[in-house]
């Protein structure tokens, strides 16, 4: 029989075929689309008893992104929001830094995002030419994290025990001329990187460096910061 009769046909044997054939179609589409309904329930049901129980708070506060609240090398001037201080360019590998003059406190202040569960604090630290035994006194909220001594220069650095605050401090430079231009150069230079660590911080910080210099001036001996870099995680 040709297919097109068979379609058209509308009587006797050939409607009853016809009618059993899409009859036995749409029942083989119901049978599919319960399998289908059947294997979609059973997905979802084991991905809820995985889920049971889970907490998705802490994959959430892991994705906190870091987001960086102040960076400045002080090119151009910039102070990148420090006060107290003035950029100087002393010259040579040192260039354009913060230039903290005798008995004098440079100050950054900090906003820390909310959720935030670290703040960290990067930046060089220049212990220029003659200093004689004089303190860089590095402190967050007035409390001192790191004390650094300069003696014609070398460079030791106390770290006080601070709780919910980390510090690390390496001098990477001793004595090596890394400015120029009247200043003595037969004198040396120090350099040490430092990284503070604040656990849990608060929403406002404030990080300063005081200088105990009492008689230098650029040309001389002071203290300097420079590569300033603050997160939050």
């Amino acid at each position: 029989m040709r297919v097109f009769r068979f379609l058209e046909e509308d009587s006797g044997a050939v409607t009853v075929d016809w009618v059993v054939l899409t009859a036995a179609t749409v029942g083989l589409g119901v049978a599919t689309l319960g399998a289908i309904s059947v294997g979609i329930e059973d997905v979802s049901s084991d991905v809820a008893t995985q889920l049971s129980g889970q907490s998705l708070s802490s994959s959430f506060n892991s994705a906190f992104n870091s987001v960086v609240l102040a960076a400045s090398n002080f090119t151009g001037g910039d102070l990148g929001g420090w006060t107290g201080a003035s950029v100087v360019d002393a010259g040579g590998e040192m260039g354009e830094v913060l230039y903290i003059d005798q008995q004098q406190t440079a100050s950054l202040d900090i906003e820390v995002p909310e959720g935030a569960t670290n703040a960290t604090m990067e930046f060089s630290l220049y212990g220029g030419d003659t200093l004689d035994n004089e303190d860089a006194i590095i402190s967050v909220d007035g409390v001192a994290v790191a004390i650094a001594t300069g003696y014609h220069g070398t460079m030791t650095i106390e770290i006080p025990q601070i709780d919910g605050t980390s510090v690390t401090a390496e001098v990477v430079v001793e004595q090596v001329n890394m400015g120029t231009g009247g200043r003595y150069l037969n004198a040396g230079d120090s350099k040490a990187e430092v990284t503070i660590n604040v656990a849990d911080p608060p929403d406002d910080m404030t990080l300063t460096v005081y200088s105990d210099n009492s008689h230098g001036h650029s040309g001389d001996e002071f203290w300097a910061i420079d590569d300033v870099n603050v997160t939050a995680q």
